[in-house]
């Protein structure tokens, strides 16, 4: 299955085309809002972002909110991967998911993996698990 094509604001406002993206490899994690749960999240990405990027994997937390609700809790937690706003999460609804989901997407932008996964706590580390299998190590 192919990764819809987007156009997505990150937290400063600057729009993000998934053309950009092409010969990339990305992780799109969908989250619901900007809870505590979600801030969480997107610190337990930061811990993997030099690994990521190193290997230059792009990582986006991708929320309904506005850019201006995401560019305030970004700079309150000094997140480094990209927050990104999907209003009306229609990005969401392209992909056919709902709630927390979380695609591993290629070069192609092919999805090469995929988790529904509600359990907040690991989760950075169970998807971090899963790159290291497509890559030879850093």
């Amino acid at each position: 299955m192919r990764f819809p094509d987007f156009d997505l604001k990150d937290d400063t406002g600057q729009v993000l085309p998934s053309s950009l993206l092409t010969n990339m490899h990305f992780i799109a994690v969908f989250a619901p809002d900007l809870s505590d749960d979600t801030l969480d999240l997107a610190d337990q990405f930061d811990v993997y972002y030099q690994k990521l990027i190193i290997r230059n994997i792009i990582t986006m937390v991708i929320t309904p909110c506005s850019q201006e609700d995401i560019r305030e809790k970004v700079l309150e937690r000094d997140i480094k991967v990209k927050m990104m706003s999907d209003p009306g999460n229609e990005l969401l609804k392209k992909c056919g998911a709902s709630g927390r989901t979380t695609y591993f997407v290629g070069k192609d932008m092919e999805i090469l993996a995929q988790w529904n996964d509600d359990l907040i706590k690991g989760h950075a580390d169970r998807v971090y698990e899963r790159l290291k299998t497509f890559f030879k190590p850093a």
